[in-house]
C-alpha cells in the first residue's frame, strides 16, 4: 500500500501498533530483481550511513535519471559506507527469502526513511540494490532501468536486520547504529574538534582532486622522522616517490566532489580528535589532496595513531601527529582502493 509524502509525515508523529503480516505476493520482489539475488555471481552487505544515503529514497539523487549508477558512484567512494562484506551462496538465499517475505508483508510504517543497510548483486553485467530502513520498514530498490528511487513498504518478518548485523559484525564492519552511539557518546562528554590539526590540511577541506594510496610502509616510514634527505623538499620527495610507484600497492582517484569533501572532513576529524599512540609509525595509506592554490600529501598509520601532513613548505624534521580513526577511514579508504583494483582487472 503506497502512501503520500503527508501520510509518511503524519505517521512518523504517531504511535503505530503493528497487525498481523498480510500476504500481498502482487508487491514482492521485481522479478528481474529477484533473479539477480538468486543466481548473483557476486552478492554483497553493505553497512551505510543513513545521512548520506537518504536521498535515494526520495529520488533527489536521480536527477537525470540513472540513480544505480549514481548509487554505485558513491559506494565505490566509500561515501557514506562504512563497509561490506561478500555473501556466500548459501547464506544468500536465506537473506532473498527474507527480502520476499517482508516485501509481501502489510504491516505499519514510519516516515523516516534512515537506510543503515544496502544489499547489492551482480549477476554477470547486470547489478541490482535495495537499501533498507529497519526503522520506517521502507526499502528502495534499484536496477538499471529504475528512473527515480522510490520508498517501498517492507517488513522485517524473517529477522533480516538481525542476519544482516551478523553478517557485519563477523566481517568486523562497524554498524551504522553504532557509529551513532559512539559520536552521541563523544557528543556528550563534550569532546569537540580541538583544532589541532596541521596547517598543512586547511584550506583543502574541498579538494578539487584527491587520490588514494595502498603502501609498502617500509617503503614510506621515513616521512615520519624527517627523512628522506635529499635536495628539495620532502613533499618533492613523496610526490616523486608515489609517481614512481616505489611501495604502492593500489592506487585510486576520487571523483565525486562530495566524497572528496567527506574524506576531507574524516582526515580534520582525525587529527582533532588526537589518538592513543604507539611507538610504530607504519603508513600503509597515503592522501593527496589538491586545489588550485594548495596542494598536501599525508601519510597515515592506523597502528600507532600517528600521522603525518607534508606540503610543498614542509621542512625537515619530525612532523609526527596524534591521529585516530573516529569515522572509520581506514575502512573506507580500503574500499575505494579496493573498487579501483577490481575496475582494473
Amino acid at each position: 500500500m503506497r502512501r503520500s509524502r503527508l501520510a509518511w509525515w503524519l505517521l512518523s508523529s504517531m504511535v503505530v501498533v503493528g497487525a498481523a503480516p498480510v500476504a500481498r505476493a502482487e508487491e514482492a520482489l521485481p522479478a528481474s530483481v529477484a533473479e539477480v539475488l538468486r543466481s548473483a555471481d557476486a552478492f554483497a552487505v553493505v553497512s551505510i550511513d543513513p545521512k548520506v544515503h537518504r536521498p535515494w529514497g526520495y529520488g533527489k539523487e536521480a536527477e537525470g535519471g540513472r540513480p544505480l549508477e549514481r548509487w554505485l558512484e558513491a559506494v565505490a567512494g566509500a561515501e557514506g559506507v562504512y563497509g561490506r562484506v561478500e555473501v556466500a551462496a548459501a547464506e544468500r538465499a536465506e537473506i532473498v527469502k527474507a527480502l520476499e517475505a517482508g516485501r509481501a508483508a502489510e504491516g505499519p510504517v514510519a516516515g523516516c526513511y534512515d537506510p543503515r543497510h544496502a544489499i547489492v548483486a551482480r549477476k554477470g553485467d547486470v547489478t541490482v540494490a535495495i537499501h533498507l530502513c529497519f526503522a520506517c520498514h521502507y526499502a528502495v530498490i534499484l536496477e538499471a532501468g529504475t528512473a527515480k528511487g522510490s520508498l517501498e513498504a517492507f517488513q522485517d518478518v524473517g529477522g533480516l536486520k538481525a542476519r544482516l548485523d551478523g553478517l557485519l559484525r563477523a566481517g568486523k564492519v562497524a554498524l551504522a547504529e553504532d557509529v551513532e552511539k559512539e559520536e552521541r557518546a563523544a557528543a556528550e562528554r563534550g569532546k569537540g574538534p580541538q583544532l589541532s590539526a596541521p596547517m598543512e590540511l586547511f584550506g583543502l577541506s574541498e579538494p578539487d582532486t584527491m587520490e588514494v594510496y595502498a603502501l609498502d610502509p617500509a617503503e614510506y616510514d621515513d616521512f615520519g622522522y624527517g627523512g628522506p634527505k635529499v635536495e628539495g623538499t620532502p613533499y618533492a620527495a613523496a610526490m616523486e616517490r608515489l609517481a614512481s610507484g616505489r611501495g604502492v600497492k593500489a592506487k585510486a582517484t576520487v571523483t565525486r566532489a562530495s566524497a572528496r569533501k567527506a574524506l576531507s572532513d574524516q582526515l580534520y576529524r582525525g587529527y582533532a580528535r588526537g589518538g592513543d599512540p604507539a611507538k610504530c609509525f607504519n603508513p600503509r595509506h597515503a592522501l593527496v589532496l589538491k586545489t588550485a592554490a594548495k596542494q598536501a600529501v599525508f601519510f597515515l598509520c592506523f597502528e600507532c595513531s600517528y600521522a603525518t601532513a607534508i606540503g610543498p613548505k614542509t621542512e625537515g624534521g619530525r612532523n609526527l601527529v596524534t591521529f585516530s580513526d573516529p569515522g572509520h577511514l581506514q575502512a573506507k579508504l580500503d574500499l575505494i582502493l579496493s573498487a579501483a583494483t577490481t575496475a582494473t582487472k
